[in-house]
């Protein structure tokens, strides 16, 4: 993940039991590329817990036109 340093590691108090089963709402205040906020879903996904996402607001300085509509 290009700009993003990968963690060292999450807290190691937390066990895959204290989450499992659970539905676990992460918060991203701000998004630039997405990258952390899909570690952290995968991490608690891979704990067998639900996980929903919002992100309060989006940086338009560091998005990437991927379709414009002609004309």
């Amino acid at each position: 993940m290009a700009g993003v340093a990968e963690p060292s590691g999450f807290s190691p108090l937390l066990e895959e039991a204290s989450v499992r089963g659970t539905c676990i709402l992460v918060v991203d205040d701000v998004s630039y590329s997405g990258h952390a906020r899909a570690l952290v879903v995968s991490f608690f996904r891979d704990m067998s817990a639900e996980v929903r996402t919002v992100t309060l607001s989006f940086a338009l300085d560091s998005c990437t036109v991927i379709r414009s509509a002609a004309g």
